[in-house]
């Protein structure tokens, strides 16, 4: 049935031109003639009401497209990151706490895939192949069926009926990608209920152009220095001779930002280094170096000529490592990206975080600096807040139960940083939540981050000053998944001690376990 439906639709819309004007686009979204393409086939089978599976390496502008698809038809888009820990009731709905007019304060509270389903909305899943069968299956019998039938606990059988006008879009990364452990193999059977769009990694044409449009929408007119830019990270992406043990996941983030960067008066060669080079160390950052003397010239520099800290960052022991690790977050934190600050144990990656947590929140909001430490029962709840009882029960008109921001959530809304320690010990469904919240910014428009589990808050508004500073152990790096450490600026922070004397070792020493520094003999 659906192939029929599928060929018939396809010859009725043949012909149908839907025109998409570059200027209709914002952001730092360049309308390729690959670009173009892409939108207008999802747009044709978005009018056939077939779900779409959208394929591809990470940073090949999957979600992006589809975000921009909604934007241009008017269509409300809703967006979920499936994780291995996933739950139906993550997706259906579950029991959850309200504030009406009632004293138990509990009701049925949709989840993304119910409220799109119901109400005609698109619902994109990002990473579909991370989910359980379980979860794919109930998806399945949906979609089958065109109706949800569900027993909640709490809340006995709910049945929800489909919307004409809902639309069902998934993405997945494929699995020879790495973070090979947690992907499922789609069945068949899954996959026989959609229609697939490649997203293949760009070409070094495609790319250059990509590189072009978004210079000028800077207005940046050295157009040799894109070309530079973008031919360097073609090379590199696919480059075989970095060790296996360095994270290697670059896509349009990080030409974006480096293109940033230089139309802001960075040196090239700094912003190259810093969006590029920053995560790695030892002989793969040689290699890197080489590779940039070698053949990209303008993008070269002598990384010893680092400046100083500046004057007002947090008493410490000032060398060469944590210098350069401050060098590079300026830049990062300069151009929108947030930080991971990776390095081999007893480094001190949680202290520096710290300092530069610290530095780069405004000075009036520093005593709300915070550490968050995850572990492997870290939940949601912990960082984003929860419905705790009310102290005061007397009015129970207005419920029993109200919400509590959680730490991360406060740093959204108010705009300042924390540091979040151990993220690679965080359970997948944890770290897939935050996807959304760490996309790059490159517009003017106000940006939110999606609660659902606060129904009457549902959505905040990210503050500008907000800054999410992670931290992680290089021998964990490869329990983050590609997308995910995409949205970070990674930057290795390698010995501190290296080159110091018997007196810089024990001053180093006397910081880090926070006793007051001597600067008289530094």
């Amino acid at each position: 049935m659906l192939e029929k439906i599928t060929k018939d639709n396809l010859l009725n819309i043949k012909n149908q031109e839907f025109e998409i004007k570059t200027e209709d686009i914002t952001g730092n979204f360049i309308l390729t003639n690959e670009a173009k393409k892409r939108l207008q086939k999802i747009k044709h089978f978005f009018d056939s009401g077939i779900p779409v599976l959208l394929e591809g390496p990470t940073g090949t502008s999957k979600t992006k497209t589809i975000q921009i698809l909604c934007k241009l038809l008017q269509k409300k888009l809703i967006r979920f990151n499936l994780s291995s820990e996933t739950t139906i009731e993550d997706l259906i709905g579950r029991l959850g706490s309200c504030n009406e007019d009632s004293w138990s304060s509990f009701k049925f509270v949709p989840g993304p895939f119910t409220e799109a389903f119901e109400k005609g909305y698109v619902l994109l899943l990002d990473e579909v192949n991370l989910g359980q069968k379980s979860v794919l299956q109930c998806m399945e019998t949906a979609l089958d069926t065109g109706e949800i039938i569900q027993d909640i606990s709490g809340c006995g059988r709910i049945k929800k009926i489909m919307n004409k006008n809902f639309i069902l879009v998934a993405t997945q990364n494929p699995r020879i990608e790495g973070f090979t452990n947690q992907r499922e193999e789609l069945s068949q059977k899954f996959l026989s209920r959609f229609t697939i769009v490649e997203f293949p990694p760009f070409e070094i044409e495609e790319l250059r152009n990509i590189a072009r449009g978004i210079a000028e929408k800077k207005d940046y007119k050295q157009m040799d220095i894109v070309k530079q830019i973008s031919d360097f990270h073609y090379q590199w992406v696919y480059n075989e001779k970095i060790s296996k043990s360095s994270p290697q996941c670059f896509t349009i983030r990080d030409l974006n930002s480096t293109i940033n960067a230089i139309s802001k008066g960075q040196e090239p060669c700094d912003a190259a280094i810093c969006f590029y080079g920053s995560r790695y160390r030892g002989k793969d950052f040689e290699y890197f170096m080489e590779l940039l003397k070698k053949n990209f010239t303008p993008l070269y520099k002598d990384l010893k000529l680092i400046q100083e800290l500046p004057s007002d960052f947090p008493k410490c022991y000032s060398n060469y490592s944590l210098k350069k690790v401050f060098y590079f977050a300026n830049i990062a934190k300069m151009n929108g990206r947030h930080l991971l600050i990776v390095g081999k144990e007893g480094s001190g990656i949680t202290q520096v975080s710290k300092w530069i947590s610290y530095y780069f929140t405004p000075k009036e909001k520093r005593e709300n600096n915070f550490i968050f430490i995850f572990s492997p029962e870290t939940t949601i709840s912990d960082m984003i807040g929860k419905y705790i009882p009310k102290g005061d029960i007397s009015d129970s008109t207005s419920g029993i139960f109200e919400w509590r921001n959680g730490p991360l959530t406060l740093a959204v809304k108010e705009g300042y940083s924390g540091v979040f320690d151990n993220i690679s010990l965080a359970p997948a469904k944890v770290i897939e939540s935050l996807n959304g919240l760490l996309d790059l910014k490159d517009t003017n428009e106000d940006y939110y981050f999606d609660i659902p589990q606060n129904i009457y808050e549902p959505k905040i508004k990210i503050h500008k000053d907000f800054l999410f500073v992670a931290t992680c152990s290089l021998d964990q790096m490869d329990k983050l998944s590609p997308a995910f450490l995409n949205r970070f600026t990674v930057i290795n922070l390698e010995d501190q001690l290296e080159g110091a004397n018997e007196f810089q070792e024990k001053e180093a020493i006397k910081c880090l376990i926070g006793t007051e520094f001597s600067e008289k003999k530094k």
